[in-house]
């Protein structure tokens, strides 16, 4: 037979809860009850020595209840026999005289000198005489001036610009009813002075202008800058100069058509 051990058994939370209030209200009665009700009697001073003054007491000991007595400089205190009572105090006699008059002197011969320098000072002018005077005669300083350019002009820039071009085209003058801008190609040329690329960049307004500009570019011939011949070996690929040629344009004006309006 096995004996099987027996757990006890736990108590619950409520019987826990009253278990701690019980206990709370038993240490609540015994402080009431052994609580010290009597009201405690007046405890008696210890004996201390106590100084009163008498009646016939001087006058200068009453001075000590004053509070300022250390504190503020004054007659009664310590320093009042030092520096307060011994210093004389000072009297005042203000001066009380006077001086007879004096009169200025004053001539008789200056009695109207006063008014004299008054209108003086006061008169006005006199009007100046006008007089006609001949301006001078100089030469005026003329700055010579540069020349007005009456044709168009070609420009070169880049690379291009250190080699010399060897057909130059004459630019003629275009007729138009505005201003032409410059007409702008850039351009490629190979080392025989061949143009190998010309493409128009900017345009100048007028399209005759700007054909005409295209044209001179691709046509151009600068100097070679290998030699050639027949006994050269053939080059592979040819290197290129870039640059552009910008055309300055000059413009005539063409002569207004129109005719007048008819006034009614």
């Amino acid at each position: 037979m096995i004996a099987v051990p027996v757990e006890p058994r736990r108590w619950p939370r409520r019987r826990w809860g009253s278990s701690i209030l019980l206990v709370l209200v038993l240490q609540a009665l015994l402080i009431f009850l052994l609580e010290d009700r009597s009201r405690p009697g007046p405890r008696r001073p210890d004996f201390a020595p106590q100084i009163q003054l008498s009646a016939n007491a001087p006058a200068d000991l009453f001075a000590l209840y004053n509070p300022t007595l250390f504190a503020l400089p004054q007659r009664e205190a310590f320093s009042g026999d030092g520096w307060l009572k011994r210093i004389p105090a000072l009297e005042f006699s203000p001066a009380d005289w006077s001086e007879p008059p004096r009169w200025l002197p004053l001539s008789a011969d200056q009695l109207g000198a006063g008014f004299e320098d008054f209108l003086r000072a006061s008169s006005s002018p006199p009007f100046p005489t006008l007089v006609a005077v001949e301006p001078d005669l100089y030469t005026p300083v003329l700055f010579p001036t540069q020349p007005v350019s009456t044709a168009s002009t070609l420009r070169i820039e880049g690379d291009l610009a250190g080699r010399r071009l060897l057909s130059g085209p004459a630019l003629p003058v275009w007729t138009n009813t505005d201003v032409l801008t410059n007409t702008v190609v850039q351009l490629l040329v190979d080392e025989q002075g061949n143009t190998f690329s010309a493409v128009l960049l900017l345009r100048s307004g007028l399209a005759e202008a700007d054909a005409y500009a295209l044209d001179t570019a691709r046509t151009a011939r600068f100097n070679a800058v290998a030699p050639a011949g027949p006994g050269q070996a053939e080059a592979p690929v040819p290197a290129l100069t870039p640059g552009r040629m910008i055309f300055r344009w000059q413009t005539r004006f063409a002569k207004s058509t129109n005719s007048p309006p008819v006034v009614p």
